[in-house]
């Protein structure tokens, strides 16, 4: 029986060589997609699965009007673990800054560096290669290393236990610590939110003994299977320890204090994210891996799926074309004794050998096109086919039986005699399917259309978009990154500054802590309008140039001066956001306050944009920061004004100055001019556009794929009537016309049905963005051209072929 069923297979797919071609490549492509959708998903997915406490564990998040921060009080913990028994552990952690560890004459330097209390290992039980871990973090100077850096120290195979180490830290000059390895772990390949491969018992005694209320630098993990309770035991302990105390210095109740400064983040809302669930959540950065790109991720997952079905719609399309002309050999077999069980199993073992003909395909594209992908997308995903052996199965199972079932099913509707006349072929409910499988492929393909037109727009305008500063012609280079948070910074910088100007085509020198890039630069702060109105700013501290060479507009008042004393003191520089926010009527000469300390509005600058435009500017205050601890970092970012025309003789003078103050064997002299730089914050929604205009690109292609085969097949069903037409006096274009009108009738049905969910789900994609496009009418209106064009195009061609053809031939048939 098989053999049988494989002979008449065959027989007819070297019959239609073309469309057995079509539905292979078409299912080839829609699987490869599908799969590596699934394999980024669960790549994504499966951060923190392993650990077995991945349901117990949660990170503390406060959600305050103006900002959300995952920093806790220091004493939070030790209170929350001595009044309720609702919490059976607690954990603070700290991402520590790059460091050097020193063994004999070994080194390694490393950014994965974690600063914890002794009950890290409860929380992310690894394996422990040497040592447990109840004995890795016991004393103040201990420290646990993974495998990777303990052979990269020690060598294979040593135990390292009790040795001592160096920790040279970057974050203050000549800073070193010795330490005993008191535990090796193992992460390998765990995806985990906090990976560490430095663990340094450096907040066990902090948490332990504290009692400032008002440091909050720690994130929180919290063990419980109660997290609403913890979440109301946290704001009875907050409320008890820290707002009440505030209130009554202040005269007020607590529920007035509360009131009056929703706005503070110790006053906002607990949320506790499950770690098991902390990758998945779009935008946020609660553990050092921060979280998938979720909006890349929902995009791929979708539009692969619309992959997919379109082609499944052009295999039941051209299956169902094909086995309704195959009505006289269906019928014969029934009446032989074949019976319609028997006509399934031989549809489903048909498709059986397409997919697996189609799989076999896909997975050479997959294996030839991942390493690309994972670039692209900088992710780890990666493919066997024996570890992956599951998903293949599930998704070739469902393609063949819904691909095998719905041409089975409607034949099988039809009687014997009506097979056996071979009149199946015209019949209105297989034209029926047909046609709407094609209005359904027109419908995903004009929604991917308009969408990919929508995206284009969208990062179009953002690029084109006046962003309130030029960075064309400034250089942005980092200068004494080695001692950043230390030493006596400003004259360096002043000397630098000097000397640079002395160069010829250099225009302006200036520094300040704000970076154009993704990662803000300033700190937070809480400021005063004469007591009425509080709102959480941005800091930023600047140079008194900043401005000039960055060519960011005054729009009133003035800027700092470094020939007015006061400027260095009391008063500050304002944007049009933060003069918004405050409700300021007449800004210029207006106290703020902050910290205590009372500052005058000098000037107010027009919004300039420095992190992309996700989010709208936010409110911030400039000033100039004499030489003190806080402003050491300032320094490390210098802005270079030079003259376009000769960079290339301008930036080896720079790099020869540059190196008489970056003496340290590690610096390495590097630039990068401002307006590239900011277009770094661009990468995401570029990559999103990249992967949308590719995958709707083949979204088109294969609708178009389909209706050039089942155009194709269905005008030659017709050559017969059209001999006839032609013999009856019919001219080409009414031919043509007659041939290709169903198919522009059935584009528009699609496009109509495309209209109201493209609207809304592109209207929910812009809402990530606060500087958006509307979408117009003119974006339909070009989907609809270009959806008819290419339609008429196809369907055209083909027909005009039919019209070609050699009368006799098939009026001597008939």
């Amino acid at each position: 029986m098989l053999k049988n069923w494989l002979k008449i297979y065959w027989y007819n797919a070297m019959k239609h060589k073309m469309y057995f071609l079509l539905t292979v490549v078409g299912l080839a492509i829609g699987i490869a997609s599908v799969v590596l959708a699934s394999l980024y998903y669960l790549e994504e997915s499966s951060y923190d699965q392993w650990n077995p406490n991945k349901d117990e564990v949660y990170i503390v998040e406060t959600v305050a009007p103006n900002q959300d921060m995952s920093y806790q009080f220091t004493p939070l913990g030790r209170h929350l673990k001595a009044e309720y028994s609702v919490l059976d552990n607690y954990m603070y952690f700290q991402r520590d800054l790059e460091i050097e560890i020193v063994y004999n004459n070994r080194s390694v330097t490393t950014e994965e560096v974690i600063e914890v209390q002794n009950t890290f290992f409860e929380f992310f039980p690894y394996d422990f290669v040497y040592g447990n871990a109840e004995k890795a973090l016991v004393d103040p100077n201990d420290i646990a290393i993974d495998i990777t850096i303990a052979e990269k120290l020690f060598g294979k195979d040593v135990n390292p236990l009790g040795k001592e180490i160096e920790v040279i830290s970057s974050f203050e000059e000549g800073a070193k610590k010795e330490y005993i390895v008191s535990g090796v772990y193992e992460i390998g390949n765990k995806r985990s939110s906090l990976s560490p491969l430095v663990v340094k018992n450096g907040l066990t005694d902090l948490v332990q003994t504290g009692t400032d209320w008002f440091n909050f630098s720690l994130n929180l993990c919290v063990k419980t299977k109660q997290p609403e309770k913890i979440k109301q035991a946290i704001s009875e302990i907050r409320d008890k320890y820290v707002n009440a105390p505030i209130a009554q210095k202040r005269g007020k109740t607590l529920e007035q204090f509360k009131r009056e400064e929703a706005f503070v983040l110790f006053i906002g809302d607990i949320v506790l994210h499950k770690l098991a669930d902390c990758r998945m959540l779009p935008n946020k950065y609660l553990f050092p891996k921060g979280s998938a790109n979720v909006q890349m991720l929902n995009i791929s997952i979708y539009l692969s799926i619309a992959i997919l079905l379109l082609s499944i719609f052009n295999y039941i399309n051209l299956s169902l074309t094909q086995v309704m002309n195959r009505g006289k050999e269906i019928g014969v077999r029934r009446v032989v004794g074949s019976s319609k069980k028997g006509f399934y199993k031989q549809s489903l073992f048909e498709t059986t050998i397409v997919v697996v003909i189609a799989f076999v395909l896909a997975i050479c594209s997959i294996e030839i096109i991942l390493p690309y992908i994972k670039v692209y997308l900088e992710t780890n995903i990666a493919f066997s086919f024996i570890n992956d052996l599951a998903v293949l199965i599930v998704i070739a199972l469902l393609i063949i039986l819904i691909c095998g079932s719905i041409p089975a099913w409607i034949v099988s509707k039809f009687g014997t005699i009506k097979l056996l006349k071979g009149t199946v072929s015209g019949s209105k409910g297989g034209k029926r399917i047909s046609n709407g499988f094609l209005v359904l492929q027109f419908a995903i393909a004009c929604f991917f259309i308009i969408g990919s037109l929508t995206v284009n727009k969208q990062v179009n305008y953002m690029l084109n978009k006046n962003l309130g500063f030029k960075g064309d012609q400034v250089v942005n280079i980092e200068f004494l990154t080695q001692d950043k948070f230390t030493g006596k910074r400003l004259s360096k910088y002043t000397s630098f500054k000097s000397e640079l100007q002395k160069i010829s085509g250099v225009e302006g020198v200036t520094t300040s802590n704000v970076t154009f890039i993704r990662d803000r630069g300033g700190a937070f702060g809480t400021f005063y309008n004469n007591g009425k109105e509080s709102v959480m700013i941005d800091n930023a501290m600047i140079d008194y140039n900043f401005f000039d060479v960055m060519q960011i507009k005054l729009k009133e008042g003035r800027i700092l001066s470094e020939q007015l004393s006061s400027d260095s003191l009391d008063n500050v520089v304002v944007n049009e956001a933060f003069v918004r926010v405050m409700n300021m009527n007449k800004p210029i000469g207006a106290s703020v306050e902050t910290n205590g300390k009372k500052m005058t509005v000098v000037g107010v600058i027009h919004d300039f944009n420095i992190t992309g435009l996700e989010e709208e500017v936010r409110p911030c205050v400039y000033y100039f920061m004499p030489e003190t601890p806080q402003s050491y970092g300032m320094y490390s970012q210098v802005y270079i004004k030079i003259h376009p025309e000769d960079a290339s003789n301008i930036m080896p003078k720079i790099e020869q100055l540059w190196k008489q103050y970056n003496t340290h064997d590690k610096d390495v002299f590097k630039y990068e001019f401002v307006d590239k730089q900011f277009a770094e914050t661009f990468n995401k929604v570029q990559m999103e556009k990249r992967i949308f205009n590719i995958l709707s690109f083949i979204v088109v292609f294969i609708a178009l794929f389909g209706l050039f085969a089942v155009s194709s097949y269905t005008i030659g069903t017709r050559l017969k009537e059209i001999a006839i037409r032609k013999v009856l006096g019919a001219e080409t274009e009414g031919l043509l016309r007659q041939l290709s009108i169903q198919y522009v009738v059935y584009c528009l049905i699609g496009f109509g049905i495309a209209v109201f969910p493209s609207y809304y789900f592109l209207n929910k994609w812009l809402t990530n963005y606060a500087y958006r496009i509307d979408i117009g009418w003119d974006i339909y209106v070009y989907s609809l051209l270009l959806i008819v064009v290419l339609t008429l195009s196809i369907v055209l061609s083909r027909a005009y072929r039919a019209t070609k053809i050699d009368v006799l031939k098939y009026i001597k048939y008939e």
